[in-house]
């Protein structure tokens, strides 16, 4: 049978394991990584490094934004079934529109207001809206593995009609590992 002492010491080292572990993941949550995003005339430019970006469960991201391009932007976090799901709405909501007849400025100030009454919250894991010249954070912790999506939904005109900022290539991947 182990004395008082030997256990007293085993508790002693547990309890000190698991305060560092949690100490350990409460500054990385706290701090995190940052990285700084451009949003261009139709991509995000990742000035640290390169997409697919890597990062860890559980670790705070902060995507320090700028738009220097020259519409508006946005970065929506999201999951691969909000990418896929607000991507075929926004494109629906476009053709709707444009089935009513309706062009050019018109056509883009009621897709906004459409869209906005229509974005689901499931799946959006974080989101910022700029226009030109704007800057702006944003922060994300995964809990999950897997991968993200970082799209932008604003439409702008073509000469083949109205198309959302994602079908022109404004999308990214976020690779989240354990």
């Amino acid at each position: 049978m182990p004395s008082k002492l030997t256990v007293i010491g085993i508790v002693a080292m547990v309890v000190a394991a698991a305060v560092g572990a949690y100490i350990l993941f409460f500054s990385e949550q706290v701090s995190g990584k940052e990285y700084n995003v451009k949003f261009s005339d139709f991509v995000f430019v990742l000035e640290d490094g390169n997409w697919p970006l890597r990062v860890k469960v559980g670790q705070k991201i902060v995507f320090k934004c700028k738009n220097v391009g020259g519409y508006p932007h946005e970065m929506m976090i999201v999951t691969p079934e909000a990418k896929d799901a607000l991507l075929q709405m926004a494109k629906g909501i476009l053709n709707d529109l444009a089935s009513q007849g309706l062009t050019g400025d018109e056509l883009a100030e009621r897709y906004e207001e459409v869209l906005a009454d229509h974005e689901a919250e499931d799946g959006v894991l974080a989101e910022i809206i700029l226009e030109p010249g704007e800057s702006g954070d944003i922060s994300v912790v995964f809990t999950e593995p897997g991968t993200y999506y970082v799209i932008c939904l604003e439409a702008d005109g073509t000469a083949d009609g109205l198309k959302v900022h994602a079908e022109h290539g404004m999308i990214a991947e976020i690779i989240v590992e354990a």
